[in-house]
């Protein structure tokens, strides 16, 4: 009886290479938003195009890409969200970054719905590519590149 793990391989075409991991990196102060009485409950919402104009309908919104609640610092995957409009062979940033220009917008929201504008909000995007070596399931991640021109000139952007 053998004890090694089984070998998992998939064909060369099934992967594209790179990949690319988009993330939107949120940061906002804490003290604002007690000063706000949204702490600790507060969210951002992230949407790829116009968020609906109700905020009761952000939280299930078809275009939500992903939301950050309870936050001072932190992240929203854009991937599944950027998967439904491209391919992940076209994930190039070459192809994304002019998208998520035009199309990314946030939110933020207290506990009890309402929408506030805190003005330490800071909103970034950068990506990630991510290699698969031979013989290996998991990926590994190259250099980041913030992409300030995404969320440049706009209300919370970089």
């Amino acid at each position: 009886m053998s004890s090694s793990a089984p070998t998992i391989s998939y064909p060369e075409s099934t992967i594209p290479r790179p990949l690319w991991e988009y993330v939107a990196h949120i940061r906002v102060s804490v003290d604002e938003l007690r000063d706000l009485q949204a702490a600790p409950a507060a969210s951002v919402r992230v949407f790829l195009g116009s968020p609906p104009s109700g905020p009761t309908e952000w939280p299930t919104a078809v275009n939500l890409a992903g939301a950050k609640g309870n936050i001072n610092e932190g992240y929203v995957h854009l991937n599944a969200a950027i998967s439904r409009h491209f391919q992940p062979g076209l994930f190039n940033p070459e192809v994304i970054v002019p998208y998520l220009t035009k199309t990314l917008q946030w939110r933020v929201q207290k506990g009890n719905g309402s929408p506030i504008e805190p003005e330490s909000l800071n909103v970034i995007v950068f990506a990630t590519p991510l290699s698969y070596p031979p013989d290996s399931i998991c990926p590994v991640s190259g250099q980041r590149t913030y992409y300030k021109d995404i969320t440049y000139g706009r209300k919370a952007g970089s």
